[in-house]
């Protein structure tokens, strides 16, 4: 399945792992919640649109809707009348529950953090340029959650913004008055809610999670998920969250932070959501971008843009991977056809397994209609440049093998319908008939034929 711009708001609100019948209805503020969580991308000079797709088109889809958990009859469940999904309000969830943390008592460190702007110091919001959040009247402003954890001070602050319930977390060291308090990251929505921070120094492979729930509530914790070796994602059981009073603080890996992983609340036996997370800044949490190696000299057909290379970034970070660990590739670049190009890179998991990739953009703006699809996972075996591969997508073809020089287009009888020539086995063209493309067979330089495989159809 392809994605472009107009499948945006429905990529949002399916959580690819849900194994419900009925997905339940997203939060209100899940394209804000995408966006904060990839925010390594707002550098690149693109609509809201753009920055909304640059935090979907990662393949891999980040669970932030809904997925279904076993439970057990005897868990605790929230008591109050709001339906699933819901957003919470003002006069009900946390925003009425009263504050807890060890500093509940600190009414007038409370009262002065509870008045700080939700802006930086210059006047400028954290937020993209254009998605400000308007700052809740001071008076309807109150902390719901505040003290000292392992990475430092933090606080919860809940308010009303236009008739919605919207939080802010701030940060600064143990002990911190309320005027050294600053605001980590995004004010959002409440969604679920439930509200959850990363926080900790830049360079910690460890830190802290804050979590910040109902009484009652029952919150789990996805873990990373891996390929084993004959290529299947393996998702470890998600981990329960101990909370004491709704409230839970814990270590956490960098990896697990980095990886774009949510919380889930339990709403029903079988439905929970996305929770509201957000990470501090100070915790530099921005996955890296990762130009993929280029052994077959590809790049030259199109040179992989600030889209591609952060796409690489997080799909590497998806799995808890480095880029050392996870050996990211260029495997084929070029035109297909209709004003269009496409990529193909792949990874080698732990395992010995291999993934690949496949996107189109159009390269005179190759940040904007982008699409992108999985391509089916090999077993260990085979290394990543001995694949043999062929996907035809948006009336073109993609081809990667371990050599050849020609790639043969066949049709379900075994008649050649053209060719496609071919760099150290890789390559991309335009098909005169896509449509009757079956498979292909890859020559080498004396015509004598290497490999071949069916067509893959992407679209």
């Amino acid at each position: 399945m392809t994605l472009s711009d107009t499948d945006l708001e429905a990529r949002l609100r399916r959580d690819l792992r849900a194994r419900a019948d009925d997905v339940p209805p997203a939060p209100r503020d899940l394209a804000e919640l995408t966006r904060q969580r990839h925010r390594s991308l707002r550098r690149r000079e693109s609509g809201l649109v753009a920055a909304a797709v640059a935090a979907v088109l990662v393949f891999v889809g980040v669970p932030v809707v809904a997925s279904t958990l076993a439970a057990d009859d005897d868990r605790g469940q929230t008591a109050r009348p709001t339906a699933p999904g819901d957003p919470a309000s003002p006069d009900e969830g946390i925003y009425a529950t009263p504050t807890r943390g060890g500093l509940a008592d600190e009414d007038a460190w409370l009262a002065g953090v509870a008045r700080l702007p939700w802006r930086d110091e210059d006047g400028t919001s954290p937020r993209d340029p254009g998605m400000e959040m308007p700052e809740p009247p001071r008076d309807t402003r109150r902390v719901a959650y505040a003290d000292d954890v392992p990475s430092g001070r933090v606080a919860l602050v809940v308010g009303r913004s236009g008739g919605e319930v919207v939080h802010a977390w701030f940060v600064g060291p143990r002990g911190a008055d309320a005027h050294e308090m600053s605001v980590a990251n995004y004010p959002g929505m409440f969604g679920t809610d439930v509200v959850g921070l990363v926080d900790g120094d830049p360079d910690a492979e460890t830190l802290t999670l804050i979590v910040v729930a109902n009484p009652g509530d029952v919150v789990h914790r996805p873990l990373i998920p891996e390929v084993d070796a004959e290529g299947t994602i393996v998702t470890p059981e998600a981990e329960p969250l101990d909370l004491v009073d709704g409230i839970a603080v814990l270590a956490v890996e960098r990896r697990w932070a980095q990886s774009g992983a949510t919380l889930l609340v339990q709403r029903s036996r079988d439905t929970s959501y996305g929770v509201a997370m957000s990470d501090s800044r100070r915790v530099g949490l921005d996955r890296p971008d990762i130009v993929p190696a280029d052994p077959r000299g590809q790049a030259a057909q199109g040179a992989p843009s600030a889209w591609q290379v952060s796409s690489v970034g997080y799909l590497v970070a998806q799995y808890g991977l480095t880029a050392d660990e996870a050996g990211p590739t260029l495997l084929a670049a070029g035109p297909i056809g209709s004003g269009r190009n496409a990529q193909l890179f792949g990874i080698t998991f732990p395992s010995g397994a291999t993934g690949m990739w496949l996107e189109t953009f159009v390269p005179t703006n190759p940040d904007t209609g982008v699409m992108g699809v999985d391509l089916p996972f090999a077993p260990a075996g085979t290394a990543l440049l001995d694949r043999v591969f062929a996907a035809q997508t948006l009336g073109g073809l993609v081809v990667t093998a371990p050599s050849g020089v020609r790639a043969d287009v066949l049709d379900a009888s075994g008649a050649v319908l053209e060719s496609l020539p071919l760099t150290n086995g890789a390559g991309t063209g335009d098909l005169a008939d896509p449509q009757s493309a079956a498979s292909v067979r890859i020559l080498d330089d004396t015509g004598a034929v290497v490999a071949s495989t069916d067509i893959f159809r992407v679209d």
